[in-house]
């Protein structure tokens, strides 16, 4: 059987159990004869001791190390040379998040489904991988598909189903890619730092007329475990609030992604991009939700503050 060489391109940032936990089930794959799997790990300027622990327990893996600044798209960039500097001819690129737990036939499955969508006539299809929170078991990743319609850029998770499944863009936290399409596009966008740069990526593989899908079953799981604020007295002041929309992560205020107010200009950069002439209309629905959050927020503050004036007075009241 002919060699199948994989480059596993992934980033790691200060969490070494997680990341020493993702390697070790990649690394339990039951894999078929002849696939081989490259791995191209960035440590993004860990102080916890990730690089020497992966060194020490998985010397296989070809580290790169980062600054501290690079984020997850810096961080992905980064491997993609990385594997493009390794002069090897690789059938597939797998982008794995280093919080995602693979299932031990996880490989196997995207594999498979990328050769019978081959020969469904979907050639060179991006095959994604949907992983659930281990706890709850709620999904987490995997592909996403425009809810209401495409103008407005909303995107909701694509539930894995028996077959395979067609998705419009992806997350890259268990992401198969064939070599004709990273021939194609090449590296990740250099425009974002951390969050959209999978789905500009997705989007940019549909436009070259390749198609995205979701095989059967979940493939991994990957922790939800990003901070949130669900209530509205979380919410930071408003100059925090302008302050974090200018960071690569954005403001998180609950567990999925339209909950998630993207960096302002990054994401004016993406709906420009991939809808030119009608991007403010989803650039004022994502923020929409942002200005009753800070809205209820000043009232439940003003709230709480009569509420203890009223009650030092009755307190002070002969």
């Amino acid at each position: 059987m002919t060699a199948v060489r994989i480059a596993v391109l992934m980033t790691a940032h200060n969490r070494k159990q997680k990341t020493l936990g993702s390697l070790a089930a990649l690394y339990d794959q039951r894999l078929e004869a002849g696939v081989e799997l490259d791995v191209f790990l960035v440590d993004d300027g860990s102080g916890d001791g990730t690089s020497e622990a992966v060194a020490e327990s998985f010397p296989a893996v070809r580290l790169v190390r980062g600054s501290g600044d690079l984020y997850w798209g810096g961080g992905m960039r980064a491997a993609f040379d990385a594997a493009a500097a390794a002069h090897t001819e690789y059938e597939y690129h797998l982008w794995l998040n280093d919080d995602t737990m693979l299932y031990p036939t996880a490989i196997e499955t995207l594999l498979a489904t990328s050769r019978a969508l081959d020969r469904s006539g979907y050639p060179n299809a991006l095959i994604t991988g949907a992983t659930r929170d281990p706890g709850t078991r709620a999904q987490v990743s995997g592909g996403f598909y425009f809810k209401w319609h495409p103008i407005f850029m909303r995107f909701e998770l694509v539930e894995p189903s028996d077959k395979p499944v067609r998705c419009d863009t992806t997350a890259g936290n268990a992401l198969l890619i064939p070599r004709q399409v990273f021939q194609t596009l090449g590296n990740l966008s250099a425009d974002y730092a951390h969050i959209v740069v999978d789905f500009d990526y997705g989007l940019r593989a549909i436009e070259h007329g390749f198609t995205i899908w979701t095989p059967a079953g979940y493939l991994g799981e990957t922790p939800d475990d990003h901070p949130s604020r669900n209530e509205i007295y979380e919410l930071p002041s408003l100059r925090d609030v302008f302050h974090e929309l200018r960071q690569p992560k954005g403001l998180n205020y609950g567990r999925n992604f339209q909950q998630r107010f993207l960096p302002a200009k990054e994401w004016v950069r993406f709906l420009r991009r991939f809808r030119p002439l009608g991007w403010p209309v989803p650039w004022v629905l994502t923020y929409r939700k942002l200005i009753v959050l800070i809205a209820g927020r000043w009232v439940y503050r003003g709230r709480k503050s009569v509420s203890s004036l009223m009650s030092r007075r009755r307190r002070s009241t002969p």
